[in-house]
């Protein structure tokens, strides 16, 4: 793709020279990973999930993790003219020439941009359609909120990660390591992935064609119903310090993770619902992850990021001492997903005497 920059629309996208990208000699890994996004460069580099999973199979010696984000149109149209495929940003490789293709799915809108993405790609869309050969084509897999109902996607995906991934995915990822060092066939491959908890592996269930909304029928006796897997602490979990910082995003600042999941119950709200239950971040380790993302991002703006971020149980601490820092260090605030009764006062005119400071208020339908 590089050689064809001149003539990608807002080139900077596709050219991988982001400060903290992630760099490794080829030579040197046993397996290459390409973690997609099926949306454009600004939506991706804004999305924490992949940052996270990015940190986490990098960390590996073994293992090179890089980015791939849906080319927009125009691109999309050069590429196919020039026949060249979709590669990563970091190292320009094909994707068919990695090892593994993990797109991470945050709803339903995106489940086109994946076989967007594959036939830009060079993959066939279908497992059915695969190599049995692992080192012809790489292991298709996705994760994300959306799947948790996911159906129109199986046919397209090998295997499916419910729930979070920070464990999920280096399992799959060990698997993938042992079926190419063993000569593995992709059909066994996925037979002896259904061990891993919070693993779907569609083709081992048949649809009804009879009733489409009802669920498949397991084609295995002892695998009928994969389950979500939770990250019980996510104090413990690997966070991602070392953030590539973006060329151009919808959010280019620092993403903080201060808790997962949310104790409103809304019935309308489907992250309410996936992410599930309620995990906070202490005080401790946020200003730890706090102290080591500025330093190695050198970013100006912080956000707090939760479903709600007012329900945070510390926030009040947790503001009152980082808003001293960010007086001092001229660094702004953003409170993303605070309801309107969750406000406090004292934050808020505490965080007006700064430069840069943002909140986002998200008024329930129907309530006061």
């Amino acid at each position: 793709m590089r050689s064809l920059l001149p003539l990608l629309p807002k080139p900077s996208r596709y050219a991988g020279i982001e400060d903290n990208a992630c760099r490794k000699d080829p030579d040197k890994m046993r397996l290459r990973v390409a973690l997609a996004f099926p949306d454009t460069y600004d939506v991706g580099m804004s999305y924490l999930g992949q940052k996270i999973l990015y940190n986490i199979v990098n960390s590996h010696p073994r293992w090179w993790a890089e980015r791939v984000m849906a080319p927009e149109r125009e691109a999309a149209e050069i590429l196919r003219a020039h026949n060249t495929p979709l590669a990563t940003l970091e190292s320009d490789t094909p994707l068919a020439q990695t090892h593994c293709l993990s797109f991470s799915i945050t709803h339903e809108l995106c489940y086109t941009n994946v076989l967007y993405m594959l036939d830009l790609a060079g993959i066939p869309l279908r497992t059915a359609d695969r190599p049995q050969d692992l080192a012809a084509c790489p292991l298709i897999i996705a994760g994300g909120g959306a799947l948790l109902s996911a159906e129109p996607l199986t046919p397209f995906i090998d295997i499916m990660v419910l729930g979070d991934g920070e464990e999920s995915l280096p399992d799959v990822l060990q698997l993938l390591e042992k079926a190419l060092d063993e000569g593995w066939s992709r059909d066994r491959l996925l037979l002896e992935s259904r061990h891993i908890p919070g693993i779907y592996v569609p083709s081992l269930f048949a649809a009804r064609p009879e009733a489409p909304s009802a669920p498949p029928v397991p084609l295995i006796a002892d695998y009928t119903r994969p389950v979500r897997r939770i990250v019980a602490d996510i104090n413990n979990t690997p966070y991602p310090t070392r953030q590539v910082v973006p060329v151009g995003a919808v959010h280019n600042r620092l993403s903080l993770e201060i808790a997962r999941g949310c104790t409103r119950g809304c019935r309308f709200c489907h992250a309410g619902m996936v992410y599930r239950p309620v995990r906070e971040r202490s005080l401790e380790t946020i200003q730890s992850l706090l102290d080591q993302c500025l330093s190695e991002t050198g970013f100006d703006e912080i956000s707090f990021l939760s479903l709600s971020t007012g329900d945070f149980s510390a926030l009040k601490t947790l503001c009152f001492g980082v808003l001293d820092r960010c007086a001092r260090e001229q660094i702004g605030l953003s409170l993303p997903s605070l309801r309107v009764g969750s406000i406090d006062d004292e934050i808020i005119e505490r965080m007006a005497d700064l430069r840069r400071t943002g909140c986002t208020l998200a008024p329930e339908a129907g309530s006061q």
